[in-house]
């Protein structure tokens, strides 16, 4: 990408009938092998402006400048500040950054507009800060045509400030509908035609993830029997087969919408939701089942899957989330792992629901003689590994991040219940001040890979006036 140095960004007062000249000192002149009144590109996010390098004669070491009256035409870094240059001798350009924006939803919240994505955002923010880039926070609302009116962190607040497109955008849009808006559509379409990367692209349905998996041979064994066309031929062969059964929407999260169908002595069947049937049914026949699915159950946007019996902790059911972040060389890596112990709803073991977070090891350990926990959860984390790998390759779009859920069953042979584009940043524990979490970092990992290696400027916007 070129040469990577850490410089200290001014505006000067100097007024000129051409304003768009670069001071450098000298010292930066010598180091890059600049020459005088050399015309180069400064580019700064979707900014890049075509400028004359002038010398400048100071003490300082790495020193960058341009006449303060360049704020009016264009959106440029908050002056009197040290950021990161990276100067490209094939592209002459001297490039600011990187920008890193997270992009979200408004909770409508002022104290925390954002959600867990604002708390989240401002761990970012911190190590943007700390490594000399640039961080902001936005919504669709906050678009505009060639600008963005971002939230940035001060002093532990939020405050809004005018930035260009960013470099890198985090997505983190939680809602489906929104994602598909034509707002949606027509921002992410803007982005790709600024040469902009987002991550993570888009989610993902239940059913698409089970396509791409079933593939691969390292996987097929792990994944429970699923089905997307629901006929009373299917439905009646997978009862016969299998002790339960769950019905999830294909675009559904955070456990909502499941139904779970369990065989009962004399050819009875219980069902059970997410979401509290009232008054609780009865058991119900194989015809009150049919019956109550295409009542009450759009199977079209629903897919039907093998129950798994999951190991159990203090009488509820567990399950295992794997974050997997890809890091600063693109790799896939374990981020954090853990445990969760469902609650007052017995088929859904999500935060939402009330569950409880223990450490993967410990409920491995209490299940499991040592030799066959340690054997488990290298198992897990070799699986995880493989199910990012196999998404990254073939589902569309860039992605940094999978939430990956595994059961384990009584005989400990792990289970791939789900895969989550967009993991939920909700933390169960208090951070101690200053604290980064280990997603938050991989976060930012990535997005510096992405930078490194964004070597595209043809779909910049480019302003020619020197």
């Amino acid at each position: 990408m070129g040469r990577k140095i850490k410089i200290y960004f001014s505006y000067t007062e100097t007024t000129s009938s051409n304003p768009y000249k670069l001071w450098l000192s000298n010292h930066l002149f010598t180091y890059l092998g600049i020459q005088l009144n050399e015309r180069l590109w400064l580019r700064f996010g979707s900014e890049r402006i075509l400028v004359t390098c002038i010398t400048k004669l100071d003490d300082s070491y790495f020193t960058l400048s341009v006449p303060k009256e360049i704020q009016k035409d264009h959106y440029l870094p908050v002056p009197d500040q040290y950021y990161t240059l990276t100067y490209n001798p094939l592209l002459k350009e001297l490039r600011i950054g990187p920008i890193i924006a997270v992009l979200a939803e408004r909770t409508g919240e002022i104290n925390n507009p954002f959600g867990n994505i604002t708390a989240f955002s401002k761990e970012i923010a911190t190590l943007c800060k700390d490594h000399l880039a640039t961080f902001y926070l936005f919504s669709l609302q906050d678009v505009h045509s060639n600008w963005i009116h971002g939230f940035t962190m001060k002093e532990d607040t939020l405050t809004q400030n005018v930035f260009p497109y960013p470099d890198i955008i985090y997505n983190r849009i939680s809602s489906r509908t929104t994602e598909g808006s034509e707002a949606c559509i027509r921002f992410f379409r803007h982005c790709q035609d600024f040469g902009i990367p987002y991550f993570n692209d888009h989610f993902i349905s239940k059913w698409d993830v089970f396509h791409i998996l079933v593939e691969r041979d390292a996987l097929a064994a792990n994944l429970p029997e699923t089905h997307k066309k629901i006929d009373e031929e299917t439905l009646m062969k997978l009862m016969t087969k299998h002790v339960s059964l769950f019905l999830k929407p294909d675009h559904g999260s955070e456990g909502r919408g499941i139904i779970r169908i369990t065989k009962e002595p004399e050819g009875k069947f219980k069902l059970e939701s997410s979401k509290e049937i009232d008054p609780p049914l009865p058991s119900l026949s194989t015809k009150g089942v049919l019956n109550f699915i295409n009542q009450f159950v759009p199977m079209e946007n629903y897919i039907i899957q093998q129950g798994v019996p999951l190991m159990t902790h203090s009488n509820g059911n567990v399950d295992f989330r794997i974050l997997c972040n890809r890091n600063e060389k693109g790799d896939w890596c374990i981020t954090s792992s853990v445990a969760r112990v469902s609650d007052s709803n017995p088929i859904v073991t999500n935060m939402a629901y009330g569950a409880k977070s223990y450490p993967l090891t410990e409920l491995l350990s209490a299940s499991f003689e040592t030799a066959k926990a340690k054997a488990i959860k290298a198992l897990l984390y070799e699986l995880s590994l493989e199910v990012a790998e196999s998404l990254h390759l073939y589902a569309d779009g860039i992605f940094g991040e999978f939430g990956i859920d595994f059961g384990i069953d009584k005989s400990g042979h792990p289970w791939i219940l789900e895969v989550n584009s967009k993991p939920s940043k909700h933390y169960t524990t208090a951070l101690k001040q200053g604290e980064i979490r280990p997603s938050a970092l991989g976060v930012f990992l990535f997005a510096n890979y992405l930078y490194t290696h964004d070597l595209s400027n043809e779909f910049r916007k480019e302003y020619d006036h020197a």
